[in-house]
């Protein structure tokens, strides 16, 4: 009876041994697979984490490069109109430059036809061999269209001969603001002499203007002479810089 105890007690006792062992080996053996497990949902939240971090990363520089691009583009854009702005000023500058040029040579092409005229008209120029009064009025009328052609090209036209000219239009203003007046005042005797000589009062008139103009011209002729040359001079200058 005591053996069988014993060897009950001894089958227990080993069996529990053998379970021990068993579940220390199984425990042991779940453990590692537990742990590569645990170390691989590690590795894999860290990837995850990672893949994250790198989609971030991604969606910012997508985010930048897309402000870059839309920053470059905008350049781009700005520098287009920028150079259509330039062509454009440049268009107009050049046809700006272009009108200038043709109404500066006008303005000196008709200066230089008039003044040719106006010598012409001085060597024609003869007078009466009773009283010397003059026979012609070419030369006084082509004084009056060189005059005139300066004021309306005044801006084309050059310092010095600005210059010389405002010196002698100073003289001719005060000499013609002076007939002017004179005629006013005798208004009444032109019109008697209309009726006593059957000639209108203008060309009465006229005519006494024109003789006030030779006058001035022939009391005035260093001034005269000085806008002719400053003419001559400018002339000359553009046919040297333009090769005419």
């Amino acid at each position: 009876m005591y053996d069988i105890s014993v060897s009950i007690i001894t089958s227990i006792f080993t069996s529990a041994i053998s379970t021990s062992v068993v579940l220390m080996a199984l425990s042991g053996w779940l453990g590692g697979v537990w742990s590569k497990r645990i170390d691989r949902l590690e590795s894999a939240k860290l990837e995850l984490k990672k893949l994250g971090e790198k989609a971030t990363i991604d969606s910012e520089a997508r985010k930048e490069n897309a402000e870059m691009q839309k920053q470059l583009d905008e350049l781009k854009h700005q520098h287009q109109k920028l150079l259509n702005k330039d062509h454009v000023n440049h268009s107009i500058a050049q046809d700006t430059y272009a009108k200038f040029f043709s109404s500066k040579m006008d303005a000196y092409i008709r200066l230089a036809n008039l003044k040719r005229d106006y010598l012409l008209s001085i060597k024609e120029f003869v007078h009466d061999p009773e009283d010397g009064a003059p026979l012609n009025n070419s030369s006084i009328s082509l004084m009056i269209d060189i005059r005139k052609t300066i004021h309306e090209s005044y801006i084309y036209l050059s310092d010095n001969l600005l210059e010389v000219f405002e010196q002698w239009n100073e003289e001719f203003i005060t000499i013609d603001t002076g007939n002017t007046i004179d005629i006013m005042q005798r208004w009444s005797h032109f019109s008697r002499m209309e009726e006593v000589l059957d000639t209108p009062a203008n060309e009465l008139i006229y005519e006494e203007t024109r003789l006030t103009y030779q006058k001035f011209m022939e009391d005035y002729p260093k001034l005269w002479d000085s806008v002719l040359n400053a003419i001559d001079s400018d002339i000359k200058d553009l046919r040297k810089r333009y090769d005419l």
